[in-house]
């Protein structure tokens, strides 16, 4: 246990955080206190590697879920967040036949070891198809569900990162180096209200941009992150750490406002990025610098992992926002997740609520896990209700809060 020492010299806060909340509800296991992959079916998750595996979305217009479930290479969905009770079956199933199956592949309907899942507001879903190193677009798999009965063997209408080839699964496919059409190992993907899409190209230590809607012709990427404006680099840190260079990015979100952010996993940072497709008036917008940090104390210069705080971060792999603003983040090495009221642009670096940990100053993985544990947690989701769902990667779960558990509260204004 490290303990972080805070000196007053106004008043102020020392910690800005709710720690110790109880999750309410789980989904891959059949109870709490249990957290090791289960026989395969449509009750079970397998996140492998636990650092960097398990996803989550919610389709906040239908209350869908999803789940990147990596290590059984697909995606399950339950078609409605208010028939949830724990361990109950998903129903449906992409990127597998049904779900007894579990093998890898290469094409419209198969899935690689995905780690990444995004929901447009027409239900689309878009999969960070990691070991086939691409994104696929399926339309609206409940749709097919509620009309036909489908519950498997979607195909996905659109490939980004694989020159339009639903049938070519490398790392910088024909060229084996980085451009505008390619991708290596995905780790993230996010659409926004224009339906632009995100992606963490983790193995390019970059993020793309493509413009929306994006369709069976869209090639190119439109925007690149983290390689001082080249599509053909893909070092790591590219010019030094800084304002404009990214480690292995791992997750990216898009607020209401248009406002990026990136879990810059191997700096051990969350960038922001204010309106990057658009100038405002406000500063630093419209560009690919960054111009916010947590984790790093307000540097963007250094990359520490350091003694754990509300402020601090270690190996952060996924990011959300909700639609009041407040950003949540995988804060995968300290086994917990932080949420941060912010406003617009975002300013509070400090952590409001934290889940998974007794204290702020605390990064225990408890086994067996409990309903107030995480262990490597990966995807973050907030719902329309408030609720939010956590990939917890070691215990092979998502558990949801409640959203009493994870709304601001007021905290002594002065240290004791």
């Amino acid at each position: 246990m490290r303990i972080t020492v805070c000196a007053v010299f106004v008043l102020a806060w020392c910690l800005s955080a709710e720690a110790g909340t109880i999750a309410t509800r789980i989904l891959g296991q059949p109870v709490f206190t249990h957290g090791a992959p289960n026989t395969l079916s449509a009750g079970s998750l397998n996140f492998p590697g636990n650092h960097s595996s398990g996803a989550v979305a919610v389709d906040v217009v239908n209350n869908h879920v999803y789940v990147a479930d990596t290590g059984n290479n697909r995606v399950l969905g339950w078609e409605t967040i208010s028939a949830l009770t724990t361990g109950k079956f998903a129903d449906i199933v992409i990127g597998q036949v049904d779900f007894e199956s579990s093998v890898a592949g290469t094409s419209s309907t198969t899935l690689s070891s995905p780690n990444g899942v995004a929901v447009d507001a027409a239900g689309n879903v878009y999969v960070a198809d990691t070991g086939n190193s691409r994104v696929l677009v399926f339309p609206d798999p409940f749709t097919s569900f509620t009309k036909d009965g489908q519950f498997s063997n979607f195909e996905a209408s659109v490939v980004l990162g694989q020159v339009g080839n639903f049938t070519s699964g490398s790392c910088d496919v024909d060229t084996s180096s980085p451009d505008s059409e390619t991708i290596c190992s995905p780790q993230g993907v996010a659409v926004d209200s224009e339906n632009n899409v995100w992606v963490a190209d983790a193995g390019n230590n970059r993020v793309l941009e493509y413009n929306g809607p994006v369709t069976a012709d869209s090639f190119f990427a439109d925007l690149v992150f983290g390689q001082l404006g080249s599509f053909t680099t893909k070092t790591a840190n590219n010019g030094g750490i800084s304002k404009n260079s990214l480690n292995q990015p791992n997750g990216v979100a898009v607020d209401g406002h248009g406002n990026l952010y990136v879990a810059d996993s191997s700096n051990n940072r969350v960038l922001e990025f204010n309106t990057p497709l658009a100038v405002t008036a406000i500063a630093g917008s419209g560009d690919t610098t960054a111009d916010e940090v947590w984790g790093q104390a307000g540097s963007f210069t250094t990359s520490s992992c350091a003694s754990e705080s509300a402020s601090t971060l270690c190996l952060p792999t996924k990011v959300a926002v909700d639609g009041s603003d407040n950003l949540y983040v995988g804060d995968t090495s300290d086994n917990r997740a932080l949420m941060f009221n912010e406003s617009n642009p975002p300013t509070n670096v400090t952590a409001n609520v934290i889940l998974g940990q007794a204290s702020a100053t605390t990064n225990t993985c408890l086994a067996p896990p409990t309903a107030n544990s995480l262990c490597f947690p990966n995807g973050v989701a907030p719902a329309s209700s408030g609720n939010l769902f956590v990939a917890d990667g070691a215990d092979n779960r998502v558990v949801e809060y409640a959203s009493s558990n994870t709304r601001r509260r007021s905290l002594p204004a002065l240290l004791r």
